[in-house]
């Protein structure tokens, strides 16, 4: 006979777990993509193409896969990072609060540059973007959401291939205790299926 599964609920510290890879996860997805246009052709392997510029010619975008860098006619430059939605952004060239003490000053400039990383090689002639550090809060919390449901699903397809391995074994599926001898009855260790 068969026996019902009954639900529980999910434990507040496997899904803020989670929700903690999935931001790591959310910026070391912007900071490689950031990376990657450092590197010799980093702007063919990130497809980036130049849009055409507008009739006013203002400003010219390079936008490709997972980064848009925006440079208007001020010789500023705006960039957003991040896959599928851009999470994380920085702006070059624009000048800091005055009114801040010199210290809030510096950490402000800091937070809105992002840290520099140096070019390899060639230069990409796509531009340099940091590691951008200020966030887009809707994209960093769609990508937080998206990235850590994907790792959700890749524990429970290793959960699954693992509790299978461990049946076919007649071990306890869920902690591994050896069931040779009554695998009916259930686990004595952990209390599966009793």
């Amino acid at each position: 006979m068969k026996r019902s599964r009954t639900w529980r609920p999910v434990p507040i510290e496997r899904v803020g777990k989670f929700a903690l890879l999935g931001f790591a996860t959310t910026v070391g997805v912007a900071w490689l993509i950031a990376a990657l246009l450092h590197l010799p052709g980093g702007g063919r392997a990130l497809n980036m193409a130049s849009v055409a510029e507008s009739r006013l010619a203002v400003r010219g975008h390079n936008v490709g896969f997972g980064i848009k860098i925006s440079q208007p006619r001020t010789g500023s430059e705006i960039g957003s990072v991040g896959f599928p939605f851009y999470a994380l952004t920085y702006s070059r060239g624009a000048t800091s609060a005055e009114s801040l003490p010199p210290l809030l000053r510096a950490m402000n400039e800091y937070h809105e540059r992002g840290i520099d990383i140096p070019a390899l090689g060639t230069p990409s002639g796509w531009g340099d973007p940091p590691l951008a550090l200020r966030p887009l809060w809707i994209g960093m919390l769609a990508d937080t959401v998206l990235h850590g449901g994907l790792w959700w699903l890749i524990a429970i397809v290793l959960g699954q291939h693992r509790a299978e391995r461990r049946r076919r074994r007649c071990q306890c599926p869920r902690c591994g205790y050896s069931l040779a001898k009554d695998y009916l009855a259930g686990c004595s260790e952990c209390g599966w299926a009793r």
